[in-house]
């Protein structure tokens, strides 16, 4: 030890769960596609076509790498017991592990919706700066797990006016920027891009596209403005 300097460090790796690409160990260049400006309008004949239940089965299977390869029964009863483990373990300031259970249970009833934190907690009974802490340990997004590989610098957030006009994502980088709208139909129709062209307006110049992910098989530029293209959700798992 005399005369030597001992140094140590550390290594902090960040994990998301398996994206939709990595299931399919494909190359995962969706994101890539979409800041690049690298999806084009499909002809027929270009698309795969996917049976009706696809999106649904993988929104319900999860990513978490202990139940891609399990039974539905088996997935379930794993579910259950990580979210008692995550519940008693790593969440601190536990009062009642039941009331963070059914926290829990109440959040998965509120997806595509913006969170409304005062409703939630009348509903669950709860402090409010307590539900707060809760929330803190959410993480999600397929895209923004694909954002460690493609350009981490990327930054995302949410838009939202008060005419409730609104973007789900938008993506930053430098001055750029893009909006994504996503879609649960099969179709898509023009007023579909009020919250883009609202972005786009705003951003001017630095707006530098828009895009509908949407459960359909064709990609295409919305006629109204060529910077605003449909793209399927399964894109996310092909590309």
């Amino acid at each position: 030890m005399d005369g030597k300097l001992i140094r140590k460090w550390t290594l902090t790796i960040n994990l998301n769960p398996f994206t939709e690409s990595e299931k399919e160990q494909t190359p995962g260049a969706f994101l890539e596609y979409l800041i690049e400006s690298k999806f084009t309008n499909e002809a027929a004949g270009q698309v795969d076509e996917f049976p009706a239940d696809e999106l649904p089965r993988r929104i319900v299977t999860g990513s978490f790498p202990a139940v891609l390869w399990r039974s539905p029964a088996s997935a379930s009863r794993w579910y259950r017991t990580d979210l008692m483990i995550l519940v008693k373990r790593d969440i601190a300031e536990i009062r009642d592990t039941g009331e963070v259970t059914k926290l829990f249970e109440l959040l998965s009833q509120r997806t595509a919706s913006l969170l409304n934190v005062t409703n939630l907690s009348r509903d669950l009974n709860a402090d409010r700066a307590m539900v707060g802490k809760y929330l803190g340990i959410f993480v999600v997004q397929q895209i923004i797990a694909q954002a460690q590989w493609t350009d981490p610098s990327l930054r995302f957030c949410h838009y939202r006016e008060k005419d409730q006009v609104e973007v789900d994502l938008v993506i930053e980088r430098g001055s750029d920027v893009w909006g994504v709208e996503v879609k649960a139909s099969e179709s898509i129709t023009e007023k579909d891009g009020a919250g883009l062209r609202r972005l786009a307006k705003l951003a001017g110049k630095n707006f530098r596209g828009g895009f509908l992910i949407y459960n359909g098989s064709m990609t295409w530029n919305l006629p109204s403005d060529k910077r605003f293209m449909a793209v399927p959700v399964s894109k996310f798992w092909t590309l």
